[in-house]
């Protein structure tokens, strides 16, 4: 550690309450004897670090059928269809409708440039960033508590529902949060070391992971959280500790000696990454686009009548939420703030999510991500407390006997309950369709030889057939719709621009779009099995772009 850092108080019922300038500027630091896990660790911990994302690399890989799978969620057509697009030339941005932003689009469709278009490919991608997610949770879990409390963090994430589809699925909520929590990682590590580059990176990281979806911007929260307890204890030593300060002051330059100078080094780093993205992929018009599809009054009033945060979703996930509680109750009971980030994520989340329009099933994610978090250090450093002092669990005061009832509610959930969602959510990726056996995707690959552009709802066959869908009519979600960044009249113009020989649309977009006439005049119905009724062309396209 360097000298002149400071130290929290350890954690744990049994620590000293006293400061010291000695144990370095963590401020999830222990003491020599009490805490060996937060130190160097044994060498059966350290495997573990590499033992836990490779169990999860290999259980996604080998029992789940991510290459072979027609859809886990319906939405993995649309970054599908955008990476395939990007892939043969097209502007991510412009005539390009996207809402989103573009590192993630720009990655997959470079692996489809040199591999080749897959779905396979696309969630070998995803599996990826999932042991990235799994690796930096286990990591800030094991430095707030140790290997146990990293593990159980892992275990309580993989039994949220819809976390193992999601783990596998080609979309962009958890390589966001994969990032992110890789930013996070970093910056605790920061702050045990104290040395800057680790601020850095979690500044690069940070950016990154903002360039891939805007909501990963809600882990800020915990960071701010702790930027702040740190400014507070900084003052704090100072208040108590009327000697000068040598170290830092001899070397002013250390970023990692003050709270400001590091989270200047984090902030500038992460937005020298956000503008270089902004700059190579942004055009005229994308920051509206972004806006109005999410803030505009049209998506808020349709989306806050249905699409609204209900904390009754949470309940198939009673066992995850009552773990994750329990184990942020025992965490912020221990002397010092290791449950600070984790407890300020959790709340930040339901403040946040109370208030934004629409929250979609997959924002879950988030809160599970804290809970596991919470959960799992917390449960792990009040075993180990009751492992250092015995007479804990025999103490009549009202306060150790509530931390006693919490931890056993607790432990009960994550070992009667926990183990049977697990089985659950894992049991859901086996169900998925295989795509050799879709009656709708073996008449398009019969039919795509002979078609140049399809206009769609349906991405996800349209991808795995090889079919491209105009650009300007790729990516029509409800917030588009909503916010009214697409008119019948657009629909028009793009149609005969490309002039699509298959059209297969849900009834009510003939409706919405205004095209009865044009199909009654151009293309014939036919009934397909697997999609009901498909639109064929039945005039030539004089004038039909190719890629």
């Amino acid at each position: 550690m360097p000298p002149g850092g400071r130290a929290w108080t350890p954690c744990g019922r049994g620590a000293h309450a006293g400061m010291s300038r000695d144990a370095g500027l963590d401020p999830l630091a222990r003491k020599a004897g009490h805490h060996g896990a937060a130190g160097r660790g044994s060498l059966g911990a350290s495997l573990l670090d590499f033992a836990c994302p490779a169990a999860v690399a290999a259980a996604l890989l080998c029992f789940t059928p991510w290459d072979t799978a027609l859809a886990f969620r319906p939405d993995e057509g649309y970054e599908l269809m955008k990476a395939f697009l990007v892939s043969r030339g097209h502007n991510l941005y412009g005539a390009f409708w996207n809402d989103q932003p573009p590192l993630h689009t720009e990655l997959l469709a470079a692996l489809f440039r040199w591999f080749g278009p897959s779905a396979g490919l696309g969630r070998l991608l995803s599996i990826g960033f999932t042991i990235l997610l799994v690796t930096a949770l286990y990591q800030v879990t094991r430095l707030t508590s140790n290997w146990l409390g990293g593990l159980l963090a892992v275990i309580l994430l993989a039994s949220g529902t819809g976390t193992p589809i999601l783990a596998v699925s080609v979309l962009l909520e958890l390589p966001a949060f994969a990032v992110g929590m890789a930013a996070v990682w970093c910056w605790i590590k920061g702050r045990r070391s104290g040395h800057r580059i680790w601020f850095v990176v979690g500044g690069l990281l940070f950016g990154a992971a903002l360039q891939i979806k805007l909501t990963s911007a809600l882990l800020a929260l915990a960071l701010v959280a702790d930027w702040l307890a740190w400014v507070w204890w900084d003052r704090r030593c100072d208040r108590r500790d009327a000697s000068p300060l040598p170290p830092r002051r001899e070397k002013a330059n250390d970023i990692s000696r003050t709270p400001s100078a590091a989270g200047g080094a984090f902030i500038l780093a992460s937005a020298l990454v956000f503008t270089l993205v902004s700059l190579r992929w942004y055009q005229t018009g994308t920051w509206t686009a972004f806006w109005h599809s999410h803030f505009s009054n049209g998506t808020y009033s349709v989306a806050a009548k249905d699409l609204r945060f209900d904390p009754n979703s949470f309940k198939d996930d009673l066992a995850l939420v009552t773990v994750g509680l329990a184990g942020g109750v025992l965490l912020l009971s221990c002397k010092g703030p290791p449950g600070v980030m984790p407890a300020a994520l959790l709340v930040g989340l339901l403040l946040v999510h109370a208030v934004h329009r629409p929250f979609w099933d997959y924002y879950r994610l988030h809160f599970w991500i804290a809970l596991a978090w919470l959960g799992g250090a917390g449960l792990a450093e009040e075993w180990r407390a009751l492992g250092w002092r015995p007479d804990l669990g025999r103490s009549r005061s009202k306060r150790a006997g509530l931390l006693w009832a919490v931890c056993a509610v607790g432990t009960a959930s994550l070992v009667v309950f926990v183990p049977p969602k697990l089985g659950t959510e894992w049991s859901r990726l086996g169900k998925a369709s295989s795509a050799s056996d879709d009656t709708g995707l073996q008449w398009l690959h019969q039919a795509g030889g002979r078609t140049r552009w399809m206009f769609t709802s349906d991405l996800i066959r349209a991808f795995w057939a090889g079919i491209p869908v105009p650009p300007e009519l790729a990516i029509i979600p409800a917030k588009r719709r909503w916010s009214g960044q697409i008119t019948p009249e657009e629909v028009h113009t793009a149609l005969n621009k490309y002039q699509p020989e298959l059209i297969i649309i849900p009834d009510s977009w003939l409706e919405t779009f205004r095209l009865e006439d044009l199909l009654q005049n151009e293309y014939r119905s036919v009934s397909v099995p697997g999609f009901g009724r498909v639109y064929q062309r039945v005039m030539p396209s004089a004038r039909s772009p190719r890629e």
